[in-house]
């Protein structure tokens, strides 16, 4: 049942991923994977003033491969430039065609930071693979969120 719950929860996330990723801003941009800019926000309320973070987490490295079987991997790293600890980093990978359409969506957690919270000025390892879609682009955005 477990197993089932988490695939249940995963295609939720895609499905809101792809509907984001459509729905947008009604702009079509696209990000050369040399030029990657990040997005970052928060999935927490919006803190009091003496509570407010400051600086954001970041994707410090990447870089993108073709797995032995075809699925794209970008692989990199992120690092926490805010002033507290934080957990639950998520990477969202949005990818376009050469026109600025998404032709895809996928998402993955930094390291361990769903259980262990990342330090400040600390870094985390992470993979977001366009699996189960055999995508190939150099164009793609990535964006950070984080507890």
């Amino acid at each position: 049942m477990g197993k089932l719950k988490l695939a249940g929860i995963i295609f939720v996330a895609f499905i809101i991923g792809v509907f984001v990723g459509i729905s947008g801003n009604g702009r079509s941009s696209t990000t050369n994977s040399q030029e990657i800019k990040q997005s970052t926000s928060t999935n927490s309320p919006a803190p009091s003033e003496e509570a407010k973070d400051t600086g954001k987490v970041e994707v410090k490295s990447q870089s993108k491969k073709i797995s032995s079987i075809g699925y794209m991997e970008i692989v990199g790293e992120v690092v926490n430039n805010t002033d507290r600890p934080v957990s639950s980093i998520k990477i969202t990978a949005t990818y376009y065609d050469e026109e600025g359409k998404v032709i895809g969506t996928s998402f993955s957690y930094a390291g361990d930071t769903s259980d262990t919270p990342l330090a400040v000025g600390a870094t985390a390892p992470f993979e977001v693979s366009s699996y189960p879609d055999k995508i190939d682009t150099d164009n793609y955005k990535l964006d950070v969120n984080w507890n």
